[in-house]
């Protein structure tokens, strides 16, 4: 578990399993990026890096319109794979500027959910983390 949460480098991170990884500027123990502001793992890390999170880190609640988040982002499911108890939804984030970058981003993410309470097609839904981000070495 430990190894699959905090991989030694990318490619380490990826042959473990499926893996969100993204750009980041982190400070004071919280990475700025396409999800928001989230927690990293290691606080005293600062300046750009490369973030990385399990796709069942990632929590889906439905938007309402009236809801404002300080952490996290909107994104809207653009497939769904039912597998049974779980079902792999892809989630597209609405375009923002990148934190790192400065450039307007469009990314896609796979997340997992219940495959009974996933939500449907087009719906749009807020996106947060469960647990701290990864910074991964040499980024």
């Amino acid at each position: 578990m430990e190894l699959y949460l905090h991989p030694a480098d990318r490619q380490t991170a990826l042959f473990l399993g499926d893996a969100v990884i993204m750009p980041a500027q982190v400070e004071d123990g919280w990475a700025t990026c396409d999800l928001g502001r989230i927690p990293v793992n290691h606080p005293s890390h600062s300046g750009p890096a490369h973030i990385m999170l399990r796709p069942e880190q990632l929590h889906l609640t439905p938007e309402h319109g009236e809801a404002i988040h300080a952490n996290g982002c909107l994104g809207v499911i653009t497939d769904r794979d039912f597998g049974g108890n779980v079902c792999t939804l892809t989630v597209e984030l609405h375009p923002q500027v990148c934190a790192v970058s400065g450039q307007t981003t469009n990314r896609s993410l796979l997340v997992r959910s219940s495959g009974l309470g996933a939500p449907p097609t087009g719906s749009t839904v807020h996106i947060s983390t469960l647990g701290n981000a990864h910074v991964l070495p040499g980024a």
